[in-house]
């Protein structure tokens, strides 16, 4: 990707808007609104032709990553709820749990 910027001072001012947040809002329709105002005296930006679909491509590398690491604290986390939830229907397996918790504050 062939990009140059150069600028002067710039103030960045970010406004949030998450009225869409609440749980009276359906799960896929909760959107969180930025409005960004850029000022400065001087902003010099040089791109190639490629430039900005190599940004998009970029774009959407990060979103999937990101999207693949959702998806993998999902596995781990009920991985994890599983493994540490006695099972109820097995007697033997709440005495083996209750004997793991006592031999660990033992030790």
């Amino acid at each position: 990707m062939n990009a140059f910027f150069r600028s002067g001072p710039l103030s960045v001012t970010v406004w949030d808007d998450w009225t869409q947040m609440s749980p009276q809002v359906a799960v896929l329709d909760r959107l969180l609104r930025l409005s960004f105002v850029v000022s400065g005296t001087e902003l010099i930006a040089v791109g190639s032709v490629g430039t900005i679909p190599k940004l998009f491509s970029y774009g959407s590398r990060f979103e999937a990553n990101l999207q693949i690491q959702r998806e993998g604290a999902a596995r781990e986390s009920k991985a994890f709820r599983i493994a540490q939830s006695p099972k109820p229907d097995n007697p033997l397996s709440a005495f083996a749990n209750d004997s793991e918790c006592n031999s660990r504050l033992d030790l």
